[in-house]
């Protein structure tokens, strides 16, 4: 843990205090699953029979990472969780370096306590300390935020799409599209260069989009399979509790609905409660965030970082229009909202931003 603090230029006491807090939440539903059968406890017992081999993505490579601690060397459910709570505590950690080391150190106080507001949000924390996918998903958002802080690092931004892919594949792609839109329109390339790295990423982006779409089940790449795909995904939990009909909604609706409900008074228990009292805090965050930007210069801020502009745009989109259940959206949003976050911020403490470049490196030629 010191050795990953350090890696993220993270001080030692909020370091300790990050790993503390996100340990409690982890804890927490620890023993909340041992009286539940959830997600977690199938992840854990699937990972114990004799045949788990590594051969597909998404929810049976989690079977095989947790066969590895629990039928290879033993582990208990219980130290399985804590793996997982270490996994999601090194994304938080990216995340905060991500933000601080993009500001100046003379950054007032005021405007740090709202940073350590969103850093040590429940459902933040929460939802990145369980056994599971959004673990990953949380550590590859994060790594892919601190990957472009500054200049880019290109290894730690494909170690993030590799790492995104093994769990959710079509956010990798949404990552990938987006970093080839960064690429396209970065003002450090030559035409020719654009047009040759262009052609070979659109190439790779078209063999992903075919296996994303395999993946999760679209037959034909065409209009009329994807509209039916969007619409049966609509009405998939339609049985739930935690339903919410988004078919007859305008995308703004949609959207809103996707990142800030349930609010408190759309509340049915204590969860979706504590759920609601965060999204007002995320509500509030996101209009301070609007204002900034409707007074501020917009052209620098887009440009200069269009690969999270357009990750977020491809994500929330496509999840708000493909998700109606607002249990699944509150734990899966926070594979784009430390990107939206990690933007507002950038708007709302501009003035105290050191130059901070999204622009692609010039790569050298020999």
């Amino acid at each position: 843990m010191l050795i990953i603090k350090k890696f993220f230029r993270i001080k030692t006491n909020i370091a300790i205090v990050i790993f503390l807090w996100h340990l409690c939440f982890s804890v927490i539903y620890y023993f909340y699953s041992l009286s539940r059968y959830i997600d977690a406890n199938a992840y854990y017992n699937i990972s114990l029979n004799d045949n788990i081999e590594f051969g597909e993505l998404g929810t049976h490579f989690i079977y095989y990472f947790n066969s590895f601690f629990s039928k290879n060397i033993g582990l208990s459910y219980f130290v399985c969780y804590m793996v997982y709570n270490l996994i999601g505590t090194i994304g938080v950690f990216a995340l905060l370096s991500s933000i601080l080391n993009s500001y100046k150190f003379s950054m007032s106080n005021k405007n740090k306590i709202w940073i350590y507001i969103f850093i040590f949000l429940p459902s933040l924390n929460l939802w990145s300390a369980l056994l599971g996918k959004d673990a990953f998903s949380f550590l590859a958002i994060c790594l892919s935020i601190y990957s472009f802080t500054n200049s880019i690092n290109y290894f730690l931004f494909f170690l993030s799409v590799i790492i995104m892919l093994l769990v959710r594949p079509y956010i990798a792609l949404a990552m990938f599209l987006s970093f080839v839109i960064s690429m396209i329109f970065s003002s450090r390339y030559k035409l020719h260069t654009k047009i040759f790295l262009g052609i070979i990423c659109l190439y790779l982006c078209s063999v992903f989009i075919y296996f994303v779409a395999n993946f999760v089940g679209i037959e034909a790449i065409n209009f009329y399979s994807l509209k039916n795909y969007i619409y049966s995904r609509k009405l998939l939990y339609s049985d739930s509790n935690a339903f919410i009909d988004i078919t007859t909604m305008p995308l703004l609706l949609q959207l809103f609905t996707y990142a800030f409900r349930p609010l408190p008074f759309e509340a049915h228990n204590f969860f979706a409660l504590f759920a609601s009292l965060d999204n007002v805090l995320l509500l509030i965050l996101f209009i301070k965030g609007i204002v900034n930007f409707l007074r501020k210069q917009k052209s620098v801020m887009l440009k200069n970082n269009l690969y999270l502009w357009s990750y977020v745009v491809i994500v929330w989109s496509t999840l708000a229009v493909t998700t109606s259940n607002l249990g699944l959206a509150n734990r899966q949003k926070w594979m784009f909202l430390p990107a939206l976050y990690y933007l507002i911020f950038t708007i709302i403490f501009s003035k105290d931003i050191v130059t901070t470049k999204f622009i692609l490196k010039k790569i050298p030629t020999t």
